[in-house]
């Protein structure tokens, strides 16, 4: 079994742990982030403690205006129009953004080609996630399609 030590002085668990205690992490040499998780989610619920008056309720709102801005280049008025336009539904399987929201505890997802990185509607999980792995392939999503009418 492959060991890794945690980076941290005062780690909570004996060192060397194996490598399913470490976080993935592209960025580093091995894959791996320096800390194990007990350490990171330790650091993590300490700084949150010390600084939970500091963090506003509505950080999660700024944080997706940025994300929309940096990503996708829209303001949230832009996604508004856009959930507007479709009339608060997936464009794809109609469900509402309040059912979505029920299941999954998040907000649409914003569909955009890959290759121009044109903006193209808001996506529910699914649909989102469907396109995804067919790599936003209209021929092999058709064939998918024939595929299942076959067998109906």
């Amino acid at each position: 079994m492959y060991m890794k030590t945690c980076s941290n002085p005062n780690c909570l668990e004996l060192n060397p742990q194996p490598l399913i205690c470490f976080s993935k992490n592209k960025s580093k040499k091995d894959g791996l982030n320096y800390q194990c998780k007990k350490c990171v989610n330790f650091y993590n619920a300490d700084h949150y403690s010390k600084n939970k008056n500091k963090i506003s309720l509505n950080k999660k709102g700024t944080q997706r205006e940025y994300k929309l801005k940096k990503k996708f280049g829209l303001s949230l008025d832009d996604r508004n129009k856009m959930l507007i336009s479709q009339e608060g539904r997936c464009a794809i399987c109609k469900i509402t953004l309040q059912e979505h929201f029920e299941e999954y505890q998040h907000d649409f997802a914003v569909d955009h080609d890959h290759l121009s990185g044109k903006n193209r509607g808001l996506l529910c999980t699914k649909c989102n996630t469907g396109l995804g792995l067919f790599q936003d392939n209209s021929i092999l999503l058709k064939k998918a399609a024939d595929y299942l009418d076959f067998f109906k």
